[in-house]
């Protein structure tokens, strides 16, 4: 059966987080048919617990509700890789368990979007920070504040939007190859791959409160992983799989590493970057 959109969420032990994660899902507001998929990464916290408790009571609108456990953990690309065979949407919404959905017409406002708008792969919006307890924090990242066409160059540095704020052609995306399994950097690659033959659009508006926590992975890296290591490791691996369509994004993004590279060992010399 195929829906107008599939919302993915990938979890992994967000025991703390994952209700607040699903109840934003349940007050959307959208006139789509949908189904929820859950990609759970063998948690071994109550993170399955709890969303069995919140998916207890039948939400009315949700087409098809499906809850998957993998056997072990398999890592958060294969993770996705698993959610997304079980996705049969025209659209995927993605969403990170330990972050939400702060805007009640995020799904409508995209869908619609898409729907009238051919020409773009996906769309992806602004974020919140927030900590723990759900307090806002200083915006690290993603501070885009203006309406842009992304295109694929612009995509292979830095990610200027957050992945849980997200929507996109489930059509437009590649067979995704196992080699990416030892990449963290599920965003890097969804938004490299997706704009290959059509942009993404990028709107300003906050719609999702993304999580900043001592357990995610960009928290638990260190500056130069998330700056250099991680991001270039993942690029060589897109180069390799898009070949000489990714030659102008690749080499773009490559200055730009190198560039904060070079100020990060600027700082430390300095003495002004703690680690």
């Amino acid at each position: 059966m195929t829906f107008d959109i599939s919302i993915l969420i990938v979890n992994y032990n967000s025991q703390f987080f994952v209700k607040e994660c699903i109840e934003s899902i349940i007050v959307q507001q959208t006139k789509a048919s949908v189904q929820l998929i859950i990609s759970d990464d063998y948690s071994n916290d109550k993170s399955i617990q709890i969303i069995k408790e919140c998916l207890k009571e039948p939400i009315y609108w949700l087409k098809d509700v499906q809850v998957a456990e993998n056997k072990s953990n398999i890592g958060c690309y294969c993770n996705m890789l698993s959610g997304l065979k079980l996705c049969t949407g025209k659209y995927i919404a993605y969403l990170e368990g330990d972050d939400y959905w702060s805007s009640p017409t995020k799904l409508q406002d995209q869908w619609e979007f898409l729907e009238a708008n051919p020409q773009y792969n996906g769309i992806g919006t602004g974020c919140k920070f927030i900590n723990e307890t759900g307090e806002t924090i200083d915006q690290k990242w993603y501070m885009l504040d203006e309406h842009k066409t992304l295109n694929n160059r612009d995509l292979w540095a830095f990610p200027p939007f957050q992945t849980s704020t997200f929507m996109f052609r489930k059509s437009a995306l590649p067979i995704l190859p196992n080699y990416f399994k030892k990449t963290t950097t599920n965003d890097k690659i969804l938004f490299a791959l997706l704009t290959l033959n059509k942009p993404i659009y990028y709107n300003p508006e906050k719609t999702t409160n993304y999580r900043f926590h001592e357990d995610n992975i960009t928290s638990k890296s260190s500056t130069l992983a998330n700056t250099l290591y991680r991001p270039i490791y993942t690029n060589v691996l897109l180069l390799r799989y898009v070949g000489l369509k990714g030659i102008r994004g690749f080499t773009t993004s490559l200055v730009k590493f190198i560039i904060n590279a070079l100020r990060i060992a600027f700082n430390r010399a300095k003495g002004t970057l703690k680690q």
